[in-house]
């Protein structure tokens, strides 16, 4: 047991359980693989002098300083960076702030400037990056005197938890001990009836409640405590009370805090003839008083249900423009602030209650305007549709007739209107074209790779590496589900590979992880800037696992339905395509979107850019291949359904260390007159091969797709039955092809008049062959037998099959 008599600081309890307890847990959590991870106070430590040397750092903490700066943080970050990096405030000799990012942006404002906080951490999310510029803002006009705070990106899991050798010791960051009585961390109040109250807790205070749990009856040692639902921020309930005017709601919800805004629809009251009912102390009771009034609760909601502001006057013409005005005001005045037309309204803050309260709004203009039955609208199309263009589009739709209820997407115009719009909008304001010439390049490249733990990334990131023309390989990833540290997570995705993970020590790679959408893409400042130092040629390169991850229906449903539905009968060039082909689906509209920008860019600008269109990759000779896509999905379908599709066509799937090989060898050649090249394998082979191995392997026959796909349905409608305690339909839940039924429907209508097998479209590849000695080699490895039996090895080893 640690000394709890105060001669120890917080941080210095971390320190004694390091030497005293080096084996015991301090977190646990689960890996994306489903396993538990232990954190135990040493490696803790270790990232929490990490975080010290940072904090000092960026707070600007000198040794013998009298007054401890305070750190504020402001962010939804997980609980283990969180708890790490306020514990590393205080050992760094600063003061922790914690501010709830359920605040207004008055109320974080009038917090920020009654502590006096000298530097903001401010968590990667688009909503934590609005919710600190409008209280900045709002700091600056109305608190005059107040000392702006330095804002920085909130430590993550990877920048704290580094190796051993990498992590600064005890020495490189001493402590100094300010006495009991100075201020360790800083809370606040609610913020219920007025602006949130700082509630300073000192060093004596916060070990008084830490240690508290020592002298309960229960030995808690050894147990997990979950901390799953409450947020680090939180420290106590709350309680609103509401005015019953309009102007003073509005006025309320200015600083109160996002979960205690109030509609004026939502307040009740009460009548003389039911008055509340008190206890012997004058307080009410609450239960009593909710069942007194059930009946005029539930006609509330009721009434809500069909609500909305009348003040919003709905357009007279639905037209795309008139109703996307009209729409940008409704998400204007529900949310309290203006979100751009082309972003999600969820990431910008926009919870369960504004999305209904919205949807209300818009189906109450249809009705009256247009006197359409709005109860076939479905209650979700807020969420369907999360963007102001988006949602303004299909509620043009609706109300002119155009809507199709059956395929719930807004229409093909409407859509290729967004797309446009879209383009427009970040295409607009290219830098010229430079008069001068750039300087010479370096001798060798410096390369900036997206997603290098996906399939295509490992091999990319391997032959980037061993490529003498590539001097430097930013290796860059997006913030993992679970807390696994970066480093970990590209060897485990090397080695499963059958890559060399030593390639991520070598002095070329630079491993970073963060969001293109956050402030210097939420990484270190001098880490961005050497990116744009060093990169003379930025090669941008798209991770397809990531890229065609599935969730089993939204993702790779909507991706692949796209291609079932293109003209199978055509084609398609080496070249820009109209955007028609590409409506339909999200995903496939944003990659429209995004080569249009890079045409114009390549066209306005010096950049030479390069749109390389990836066709399916498969696993390569180490089998490895996403159990997530539509062919795994189909093979293990055979041992459900008891045979496998066939089809006389081929297929020109490209295995993944191919695929990079190629990949490389474009990045060395200038682009081409179309700025387009595809990629797919140059010698297809039939798919009856690869599909009499898969019948062979799991001692199944070959059937016409016809009848693959009939028995499917009728596993479907197994399914669909209630068959509780009904073997067949058990056996049918994870049967993964159920997922993505409407993919497989819309391959039977393309089969008779596809080029390729599965009714996929044919791809031109001159141009792609003409740039790369991979493709254009005449012994490239063909797919075969072989191929088969490792990827049905790997789908074995990871649980598939």
């Amino acid at each position: 047991m640690p000394p709890l008599d105060g001669s120890l600081a917080l941080p210095e309890l971390y320190e004694w359980h390091a030497e005293h307890s080096p084996d015991h847990p301090l977190f646990v959590f689960a890996k994306e693989d489903g396993s538990v991870h232990k954190l135990c106070w040493p490696e803790v430590l270790r990232a929490v002098y990490t975080g010290v040397k940072i904090i000092r750092d960026r707070a600007h903490w000198q040794p013998g300083m009298t007054k401890a700066p305070v750190v504020a943080i402001l962010s939804n970050s997980d609980s283990v960076p969180y708890a790490t990096t306020t514990m590393a405030i205080m050992r760094a000799n600063c003061t922790a702030f914690l501010i709830s990012s359920r605040n207004s942006p008055a109320a974080v404002a009038h917090l920020l400037n009654k502590v006096g906080a000298k530097h903001l951490l401010v968590g990667d999310e688009p909503s934590m990056h609005g919710l600190c510029k409008e209280s900045l803002d709002i700091l600056k006009t109305q608190y005059s005197e107040a000392t702006v705070p330095e804002t920085s990106t909130m430590l993550g899991f990877e920048e704290l938890y580094l190796p051993v050798s990498q992590s600064p010791s005890r020495e490189d960051v001493p402590y100094e001990y300010k006495g009991a009585k100075e201020p360790a961390v800083i809370l606040h109040s609610s913020g219920s009836t007025a602006f949130p109250k700082p509630i300073t807790l000192t060093t004596r205070c916060l070990l008084e409640r830490v240690s508290s749990i020592s002298w309960s009856e229960r030995d808690l040692a050894g147990h997990i405590i979950s901390v799953h639902a409450m947020p680090m921020f939180h420290a106590m309930g709350m309680i609103f009370a509401a005015y019953t005017a309009s102007d003073g709601i509005e006025k309320m919800n200015k600083f109160a805090p996002q979960h205690s805004r109030l509609f004026k629809e939502m307040i009740l009251v009460t009548r003389s003839t039911k008055p509340f009912s008190y206890t012997a102390k004058h307080s009410i009771r609450r239960s009593a008083i909710i069942q007194d009034y059930e009946d005029e609760i539930a006609d509330l909601y009721d009434t809500v249900n069909a609500s909305a502001q009348s003040s919003i006057q709905p357009p007279t013409d639905w037209a795309l423009p008139a109703t996307t005005e009209y729409v940008r005001t409704v998400v204007g005045k529900v949310m309290t602030h203006a979100v751009a037309d082309s972003v999600d309204v969820f990431q910008h803050g926009c919870d369960s209650l504004q999305a209904t309260y919205i949807r209300n709004i818009i189906l109450r203009a249809l009705r009256e305007t247009t006197k359409i039955d709005t109860r076939r609208i479905g209650d979700s199309f807020v969420y369907d549709h999360p963007t102001i263009s988006s949602l303004a589009a299909f509620a043009s739709s609706v109300a002119q007739g155009t809507h199709d209820s059956a395929t719930a997407g807004t229409t093909a115009s409407a859509r290729i209107m967004s797309m446009r719009a879209m383009l427009a909008k970040y295409a607009a304001d290219f830098p010229a074209r430079p008069q001068t010439l750039l300087p010479s390049q370096p001798e060798r490249d410096a390369v900036f790779v997206t997603g290098t733990t996906g399939s295509l990334g490992c091999h990319l990131l391997a032959l980037l590496v061993a490529d003498p023309k590539v001097g430097r390989v930013y290796a860059f990833n997006r913030p993992a589900k679970t807390q696994t540290h970066l480093r970990e997570r590209q060897k485990s995705a090397l080695v499963d590979r059958g890559l060399d993970a030593g390639i991520v020590d070598s002095e070329k790679v630079m491993l970073l992880e963060g969001s293109l959408t956050a402030e210097h893409w939420g990484l270190e400042k001098s880490a961005y800037e050497e990116i744009f130092s060093n990169i003379e040629l930025s090669h941008r390169l798209t991770d397809l696992h990531s890229a065609w991850r599935v969730d089993f229906v939204t993702k790779l449903e909507s991706f692949e339905v796209n291609v079932a539905d293109s003209p199978g009968d055509v084609v398609f060039t080496e070249g820009p395509i109209e955007p028609n082909l590409a409506a339909g689906t999200g995903y496939a509209e944003s990659k429209w979107v995004s080569e249009q920008i890079l045409y114009t860019a390549a066209s306005k600008t010096s950049l030479n850019a390069l749109v390389v269109r990836v066709g399916q990759v498969c696993g390569g000779l180490d089998g490895a291949w996403n159990v997530h896509e539509w062919f795994p999905t189909l093979v293990q379908s055979a041992l459900r359904l008891g045979c496998f599709p066939d089809d006389d066509k081929g297929v020109n799937w490209v295995p993944a260390e191919i695929a990079a090989g190629a990949i490389v060898d474009f990045s060395h050649h200038a682009s081409n007159t179309t700025r387009t090249v595809h990629l797919v394998h140059p010698r297809p082979v039939p798919w009856h091969i690869l599909a009499s191995a898969v019948a062979s392997e799991l001692a199944v026959p070959l059937v016409p797709y016809s009848e693959w796909l009939a028995k499917l349905e009728q596993a479907y409608q197994v399914d669909k039955r209630d068959g509780l305690g009904n073997t067949e339909q058990d056996n049918n839940r994870d049967l993964r092809t159920l997922q993505l039924l409407p993919f497989f429907r819309g391959v039977a209508g393309k089969l008779d008049i596809a080029r390729m097998a599965m009714g996929m479209p044919a791809l031109s590849i001159e141009q792609a062959v003409a740039r790369s000695p991979t493709l254009a080699d005449h012994t490239i490895r063909q797919l075969g037998e072989e191929d088969v039996k490792r990827w049905l090895a790997y789908w074995r080893k990871v649980g598939l099959l």
